[in-house]
């Protein structure tokens, strides 16, 4: 061991420090100030014996990282900003984070792992490939939480629940505790659709609001976003066409409407409801009040 021993200036303090012959050990008492040279990430300016070019160098001007290998590993930069396996951090050219990584080429390179202490459980991965990809590597659900509850979740088999942690179909929306339900699609000046389709058609869908005389109305498209029914403002269904005609609650713009069923009442006074309509082969029937039918004949010509 060689004691080097030095003095700042008239009055300082003494300074030493004790230096083995292999620079394998360093023991300062009091280093006023001292620099040394900036290194590489080939050839660091503090490494380890047997492993030179594994160690801490500066690749510049306020910037301190850390090489393994002989290569780069961990950055920062003058303005604190933290670049794992990323020489140029930030290299998008705008501030947008504090931390960027860039990652290898292949497989799951470019992000972030998340695994819990039992390595055989699930993690969580984040990586970029020329797409942003955030998921599960194992068969485990994506639980997203705000205030620590659990809102949505993406289990293993791709199906997705608003509100339920056991959604039944590909979207599940369930009625949450405080009564808040559905989905919501809506904008002050577009309308609002959900669509519902099985291939790369438009296929069908429910719109809802618009301007003019498609606000506050819910409209059913088929066929190329066709519309074949709406309900209006005032309730009304209006089944293929759009613009009220006569104010019934129910119109039908076609030559015809059909009652699929035969239904002939036992009698006059047989149960039925105010407004019912049947037939059969020899009559119309009408219910004009409750358990109350009228009837009028039907023929041939």
């Amino acid at each position: 061991m060689t004691t080097i021993v030095t003095r700042t200036g008239k009055g300082s303090p003494l300074t030493h420090v004790e230096v083995d012959t292999n620079f394998t050990n360093l023991n300062t008492a009091k280093l006023e100030a001292g620099a040394i040279a900036l290194g590489s990430a080939a050839a660091p300016s503090i490494s380890f014996t047997g492993d030179t070019n594994t160690g801490i160098y500066s690749p510049g001007a306020d910037q301190v990282a850390i090489s393994t290998n002989g290569t780069g590993r961990l950055f920062v930069d003058a303005s604190g900003n933290v670049g794992i396996a990323s020489g140029a951090i930030q290299s998008l050219g705008v501030n947008y984070s504090t931390l960027e990584i860039k990652g290898k080429s292949g497989g799951f390179g470019g992000g972030i792992i998340l695994s819990p202490s039992d390595a055989a459980t699930a993690s969580a991965v984040w990586y970029y490939d020329g797409n942003c990809n955030f998921g599960s590597i194992n068969s485990v659900p994506i639980v997203f939480l705000a205030s620590g509850t659990e809102r949505a979740r993406l289990t293993s088999a791709g199906l997705f629940g608003l509100g339920t942690s056991s959604p039944g179909y590909l979207v599940t929306a369930a009625t949450s505790a405080d009564g808040v339900d559905g989905v919501s699609v809506e904008s002050p000046s577009v309308n609002g659709i959900i669509r519902l389709r099985a291939d790369g058609t438009n296929g069908n869908a429910i719109r809802v609001g618009g301007l003019g005389a498609q606000a506050n109305t819910l409209r059913f498209l088929v066929a190329s976003d066709a519309e074949r029914m709406r309900i209006d403002s005032s309730g009304r269904l209006l089944v293929g066409g759009s613009t009220d005609s006569g104010g019934a609650l129910l119109q039908v713009f076609d030559d015809r409407i059909r009652i699929g069923t035969a239904k002939t009442p036992a009698s006059a006074t047989a149960t039925g409801t105010t407004g019912e309509i049947a037939w059969d082969a020899n009559y119309i029937y009408v219910c004009t009040a409750t358990n109350i039918w009228k009837r009028v004949a039907i023929s041939t010509w």
